[in-house]
């Protein structure tokens, strides 16, 4: 008898079972729209959002920064309106220093889409872009070739890489990029790297790309798979409390990371690692006592640090 109401209670009565048929249609309706989008995202290329560990692994593979170069891939690759412009397209990346923007771009030109698309693709530095580099058009022998396929379709159209610590004048950019115009195909593209944000005005087609730290969690995520590999860190409760004192500590600098990892790594014990932590506290504090600043945000505006021993 028990069971017997139980059962009815438990018997959806009509405005249940309204709702009930309501919500199904609802779920037929989203599942019918989702068939579509399914199509839809098929066409587009596959972008990982979430770190994994086979990105410290294998070469050729970058760490946290996939949207980032999918977006300076897609400018690469974007044909210009009209083809009477025959102008090379700038796209700035401001980012401050060792942010990363080097191994994005390296990343980006090792990309096979990129490749195909550029006949050469050349890095300059403010030491090649001297005086001798104002001539038009561009000497041959200055920069450093990093791709080069003359046999390819796209002959004639370049990749220009001009990486700079600080500005650029006007005056300097504009016979630069007068040299550029004159000497290379249509839909050639320029990327002016630097620390300084004068240069997002030298985009020609979108805003500037700003590189900025890794979140603090992506960060974490980087720095442990570097210490524990593929191990679980969470089974050395002691060593995991100890590294994430020290990634804190190492301010979001990949470069901290990995010299600070790779003697982790070799030394698993916790004595050591409380011994670098006190040494990272130290070095951090005389920084802040001395100059006002964490030694990571010196590094980053190019002013010089205390070596400690």
């Amino acid at each position: 008898t028990s069971s017997k109401k139980n059962l009815q209670k438990t018997m959806p009565n009509t405005e249940s079972l309204n709702k009930l048929e309501k919500m199904l249609n609802g779920l037929e309706t989203l599942m019918g729209d989702m068939v579509e989008f399914t199509v839809f995202l098929e066409g587009y290329p596959r972008i990982p959002r979430q770190p994994y560990s086979t990105y410290l692994i294998l070469d050729k593979v970058m760490f946290g920064r996939q949207m980032e170069k999918e977006t300076i891939i897609n400018f690469l690759l974007r044909t210009g309106v009209a083809a009477c412009d025959e102008s090379p397209k700038v796209l700035p990346i401001v980012g401050a220093a060792w942010v990363g923007k080097t191994t994005l771009i390296e990343h980006v030109c090792l990309d096979e889409r990129v490749r195909e698309h550029f006949s050469s693709i050349v890095f300059f530095t403010e030491d090649d872009l001297g005086a001798q580099g104002m001539a038009s058009p561009l000497p041959p022998d200055i920069g450093v070739i990093k791709h080069q396929d003359l046999t390819a379709t796209s002959y004639g159209r370049s990749l220009s890489v001009i990486e700079l610590a600080g500005d650029m004048d006007e005056e300097t950019w504009s016979r630069l990029y007068s040299s550029a115009a004159s000497s290379k195909a249509h839909g050639s593209k320029i990327i002016v790297a630097s620390r300084s944000e004068k240069i997002s005005g030298l985009g020609t087609t979108q805003e500037a790309l700003r590189l900025r730290h890794l979140p603090r969690d992506a960060y974490w995520y980087f720095f442990r798979t570097l210490v524990f590999g593929s191990a679980n860190h969470e089974d050395q409760p002691k060593l995991a409390s100890l590294a994430m004192e020290i990634a804190a500590l190492t301010n979001g600098i990949f470069l901290g990371a990995n010299i600070m990892a790779s003697m982790m790594r070799a030394n698993l014990n916790a004595r050591f690692w409380s011994r670098l932590l006190q040494c990272l506290r130290d070095y951090t504090s005389r920084h802040l006592l001395m100059f006002g600043e964490h030694p990571a945000d010196l590094i980053q505006k190019g002013r010089p640090v205390y070596a400690c021993r």
